[in-house]
């Protein structure tokens, strides 16, 4: 069993776990934004983020930026044709987002265990779930983590499987030199306010298949011929991004090398101090983490430390989060199938995210340590 009671927050936050760091570069980008009176889609803030958020994937990348990162997953299960009668598979240990988008396009998740290691799914943890409906596998890289993704791709590959990467936490996260995302047939982002980089909301598709790339285009756009405007060729959405969150989100890409940098270190003096405490999820061989939230398991199998910590952190003014609770303890997806949580279940009540903002200072983290070292 897993504790849903309210988690200890502090009534005034002082310090929050995640949240953007808008300088004068964000805000000059905005004002542009408005004084070219355009800040509906596809404008030029948005171009230049997708050629270069493409670029960075690597060779025969496209992506293309959209309102956030569920409708990204919505998006990429609908262009794969995934749909009612099929069955996805998807880890315990995930935001609701990436089941949520399985039951929006009418097809079943199956939810599977991760990794102790990675806190993502292994060809291990998705083999016993696959039945003769599974069509698909969302791989989840959780906290800035890079799952075992060469290795599922390949299980994908011999069971005949699409393999679809949630890297809403693991911007530019790497396997072997290879951008997460890549790996399999689309990969979706997120740009949410706490984010590694962020629109405030926002996200995007990337695939390496062309092809795939125009259907994605196309009914994010409503399903418009894009050569025939009001010509609809099939039922779309409008899934777009709109001017102003493409204009800060470009002024953040601008900057990405510093807030990265500044995120890096924040969670490296945590890890340095807190490491005997604490196990953070570790990358696969020649994987490469991303420095979103600081975010691990106590050692011992207490599961009321958390709590303790985190009341202790919030009443001085300090923000926190659980680690989320597995799926299938959820209301929200009780009776789906389920072929695994026991790992889930442990990380979950053992875990907990700490501040890790480019708002962050040194004196903060110093702070934050001693309360943790102090309460457990």
């Amino acid at each position: 069993m897993i504790d849903l009671t309210p988690w200890p927050q502090p009534a005034t936050p002082k310090i929050r776990v995640a949240e953007p760091e808008t300088t004068a570069a964000e805000i000059a980008a905005v004002t542009a934004a408005l004084e070219r009176n355009w800040i509906g889609p596809d404008g030029i803030d948005a171009r230049r983020v997708e050629a270069e958020l493409s670029a960075a994937f690597g060779a025969g990348a496209h992506a293309l930026l959209v309102a956030n990162g569920s409708v990204a997953l919505i998006l990429a299960l609908r262009a794969l044709g995934v749909g009612p009668g099929d069955e996805v598979i998807v880890p315990a240990l995930t935001y609701a987002a990436t089941a949520s988008a399985v039951v929006h396009g009418g097809a079943t998740p199956v939810f599977c265990d991760v990794d102790a290691g990675t806190w993502g799914i292994s060809p291990a943890t998705v083999a016993p779930a696959i039945t003769p409906r599974t069509r698909a596998v969302i791989a989840v890289h959780l906290y800035g983590v890079p799952c075992d993704i060469a290795a599922v791709r390949d299980l994908c590959a011999t069971a005949g499987l699409v393999l679809v990467e949630d890297s809403a936490e693991c911007l530019l996260g790497a396997v072997d030199g290879q951008v997460c995302g890549t790996f399999g047939a689309v990969g979706t982002l997120s740009f949410f306010a706490n984010k590694l980089l962020t629109a405030g909301e926002g996200g995007a598709v990337v695939t390496t298949d062309s092809h795939l790339a125009r259907r994605l285009a196309l009914l994010r756009g409503q399903g418009m011929d894009p050569d025939r405007r009001y010509v609809f060729l099939e039922p779309g959405y409008n899934f777009r991004m709109s001017g102003l969150q493409a204009a800060y989100l470009a002024a953040q890409w601008d900057r990405r090398a510093a807030i990265t940098a500044r995120r890096a270190a924040v969670e490296s003096a945590y890890a340095d101090w807190l490491g005997d405490l604490v196990v953070r999820p570790e990358p696969p061989p020649g994987g490469i983490r991303v420095p979103w939230i600081f975010t691990a398991r106590f050692r011992d199998a207490d599961a009321g430390r958390t709590r303790r910590v985190a009341a202790a952190l919030a009443a001085e003014g300090i923000e926190t989060r659980p680690v989320f609770p597995p799926l299938p303890a959820l209301p929200a997806f009780a009776g789906h199938p389920v072929a695994g949580t026991d790992v889930a279940l442990s990380i979950a009540a053992t875990g907990i995210s700490l501040p890790t903002s480019a708002t962050v200072t040194d004196d903060d983290v110093a702070r934050i340590v001693a309360l943790v070292r102090t309460v457990a």
